[in-house]
């Protein structure tokens, strides 16, 4: 008799999808973070707060594999991948792949923090981009050229992503 039974893993399926999707959302934020304008900080809530319910989930599978001796081979399963994910996301809460990597090396970074702990960051490329990023209850991002004569630095409109 095989030790697998794939009907037991299907009452874990929806504690395995939620805990892979927040994965997802969570290492792909900074590609669609911008999206949400004056919704980011109730969804960064909403994020947290469902971060919080699958801590206490992991906790309760935790103490039933150990309870059960490690004999249910499912929860076993998915106690180890609620495990990895859960932890890399609090490792890395920004997510595993830095996008700004892509973009090239920066040639000039600049940050900014203000009233209510509201950041802005300017980063200049050496193809003469720059990329400008204001998070404050939403994000606002800009991104155009720039040139530079003698002490002088020149932003061209560019393209803006408000939030």
């Amino acid at each position: 008799m095989p030790c697998y039974k794939p009907i037991a893993m299907r009452k874990y399926r929806l504690l395995l999808i939620v805990t892979i999707v927040l994965f997802l959302l969570v290492n792909t934020s900074q590609l669609w973070d911008d999206m949400f304008g004056a919704w980011a900080f109730p969804a960064f809530i909403f994020l947290l707060v469902v971060y919080g319910l699958l801590l206490i989930c992991l906790l309760y599978q935790l103490f039933l594999t150990i309870k059960e001796k490690f004999k249910n081979k499912p929860r076993v399963y998915l106690t180890g991948i609620m495990i990895l994910l859960l932890l890399a996301m609090y490792v890395n809460p920004t997510g595993i792949i830095n996008f700004d990597s892509f973009e090239g090396p920066d040639l000039l970074t600049a940050r900014r923090v203000g009233v209510a702990n509201c950041h802005t960051v300017l980063k200049l490329k050496k193809d003469h981009s720059f990329y400008l990023r204001e998070t404050c209850f939403g994000v606002e991002k800009f991104s155009g050229r720039y040139t530079v004569d003698n002490d002088t630095i020149r932003f061209d409109s560019g393209v803006t992503s408000r939030g």
